[in-house]
Protein backbone atom coordinates (compact mmCIF):
# COMPACT_ATOMS: atom_id res chain seq x y z
CA UNK A 1 0.00 0.00 0.00
CA UNK A 2 2.71 2.14 0.62
CA UNK A 3 6.34 2.75 -0.32
CA UNK A 4 9.39 3.97 1.58
CA UNK A 5 11.33 6.73 -0.08
CA UNK A 6 13.65 9.32 1.01
CA UNK A 7 12.33 12.81 0.36
CA UNK A 8 14.04 16.41 -0.02
CA UNK A 9 11.79 19.20 -0.28
CA UNK A 10 13.53 22.13 -1.59
CA UNK A 11 12.59 25.53 -3.33
CA UNK A 12 11.74 25.21 -6.64
CA UNK A 13 13.90 28.36 -7.43
CA UNK A 14 16.84 26.85 -6.06
CA UNK A 15 17.19 24.07 -8.55
CA UNK A 16 17.22 23.54 -12.29
CA UNK A 17 15.97 20.50 -13.92
CA UNK A 18 19.19 19.26 -14.96
CA UNK A 19 20.65 19.49 -11.36
CA UNK A 20 17.11 17.06 -10.47
CA UNK A 21 18.42 14.96 -13.39
CA UNK A 22 21.90 15.05 -11.80
CA UNK A 23 21.06 14.56 -8.14
CA UNK A 24 20.39 10.79 -8.70
CA UNK A 25 16.78 11.15 -7.51
CA UNK A 26 14.18 8.27 -8.66
CA UNK A 27 11.22 11.09 -8.94
CA UNK A 28 10.41 14.53 -8.15
CA UNK A 29 7.29 16.79 -7.63
CA UNK A 30 7.13 20.59 -8.30
CA UNK A 31 3.68 22.05 -6.63
CA UNK A 32 4.07 25.64 -6.62
CA UNK A 33 6.96 26.82 -5.05
CA UNK A 34 8.49 23.60 -3.36
CA UNK A 35 9.83 20.64 -5.19
CA UNK A 36 10.27 17.15 -3.54
CA UNK A 37 13.13 15.05 -4.79
CA UNK A 38 11.98 11.64 -4.20
CA UNK A 39 14.65 8.33 -4.17
CA UNK A 40 14.71 4.65 -2.89
CA UNK A 41 16.58 4.30 0.58
CA UNK A 42 20.21 3.43 -1.27
CA UNK A 43 19.83 6.43 -2.94
CA UNK A 44 19.35 9.08 0.01
CA UNK A 45 23.12 9.49 0.47
CA UNK A 46 24.31 10.42 -2.80
CA UNK A 47 21.53 12.47 -3.59
CA UNK A 48 22.47 14.23 0.03
CA UNK A 49 25.99 14.69 -1.61
CA UNK A 50 24.94 16.32 -4.43
CA UNK A 51 23.24 18.21 -3.10
CA UNK A 52 26.19 19.53 -0.83
CA UNK A 53 28.37 19.92 -3.87
CA UNK A 54 26.02 22.52 -5.22
CA UNK A 55 24.92 24.17 -2.44
CA UNK A 56 21.57 23.28 -2.56
CA UNK A 57 20.23 23.29 1.06
CA UNK A 58 16.98 21.25 1.74
CA UNK A 59 14.14 22.80 3.36
CA UNK A 60 13.60 18.92 5.08
CA UNK A 61 15.05 16.04 4.21
CA UNK A 62 14.01 12.55 5.48
CA UNK A 63 12.19 9.18 4.92
CA UNK A 64 8.39 9.02 4.38
CA UNK A 65 5.44 6.40 3.42
CA UNK A 66 4.19 7.85 -0.19
CA UNK A 67 1.06 5.73 -1.22
CA UNK A 68 1.66 3.44 -4.11
CA UNK A 69 -1.79 4.62 -5.17
CA UNK A 70 -4.16 7.48 -3.71
CA UNK A 71 -7.88 7.42 -3.19
CA UNK A 72 -9.88 10.32 -3.39
CA UNK A 73 -12.55 10.81 -0.90
CA UNK A 74 -15.85 12.40 -2.20
CA UNK A 75 -18.44 11.42 0.31
CA UNK A 76 -19.12 13.70 3.16
CA UNK A 77 -20.15 11.42 5.59
CA UNK A 78 -17.10 8.97 4.94
CA UNK A 79 -14.67 12.03 4.79
CA UNK A 80 -15.95 12.83 8.29
CA UNK A 81 -15.16 9.80 9.65
CA UNK A 82 -11.39 9.36 7.83
CA UNK A 83 -10.89 12.81 9.09
CA UNK A 84 -11.83 11.80 12.72
CA UNK A 85 -9.85 9.01 12.77
CA UNK A 86 -6.64 10.62 11.28
CA UNK A 87 -7.13 13.75 13.84
CA UNK A 88 -7.24 11.39 16.57
CA UNK A 89 -4.07 9.37 15.67
CA UNK A 90 -2.56 12.54 15.21
CA UNK A 91 -3.64 13.33 18.85
CA UNK A 92 -2.36 10.69 20.07
CA UNK A 93 0.44 10.70 22.41
CA UNK A 94 2.42 7.66 21.60
CA UNK A 95 1.82 8.12 17.75
CA UNK A 96 4.71 9.99 16.19
CA UNK A 97 3.47 10.63 12.03
CA UNK A 98 0.49 9.36 10.07
CA UNK A 99 0.20 8.24 6.72
CA UNK A 100 -2.76 8.23 4.36
CA UNK A 101 -3.38 7.48 1.00
CA UNK A 102 -6.73 9.55 0.97
CA UNK A 103 -7.10 12.55 -1.01
CA UNK A 104 -9.64 15.31 -0.61
CA UNK A 105 -10.04 17.93 -2.63
CA UNK A 106 -9.76 21.40 -1.20
CA UNK A 107 -13.48 22.30 -0.34
CA UNK A 108 -14.48 18.77 1.09
CA UNK A 109 -11.48 19.27 3.71
CA UNK A 110 -12.44 23.00 4.55
CA UNK A 111 -16.43 21.81 5.03
CA UNK A 112 -15.32 18.61 7.05
CA UNK A 113 -12.80 20.36 8.74
CA UNK A 114 -15.53 23.13 9.56
CA UNK A 115 -18.33 20.55 10.84
CA UNK A 116 -15.54 18.83 13.18
CA UNK A 117 -14.83 21.96 14.69
CA UNK A 118 -18.54 23.36 15.59
CA UNK A 119 -19.96 19.51 16.26
CA UNK A 120 -17.52 18.25 18.13
CA UNK A 121 -17.72 14.70 15.99
CA UNK A 122 -16.93 11.42 17.67
CA UNK A 123 -16.48 8.27 16.23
Amino acid sequence: MFKYRGVFVIPTSAITEDQIIESGCDDYIVEGDETRLLCLREQFSGVTNFLKSVNIEPTSSGFEYLPNMELEVTDFEQGVKVMKLLQDLDEDDDVEKVWTNGVFDDILREKIESFLDSNGFRT
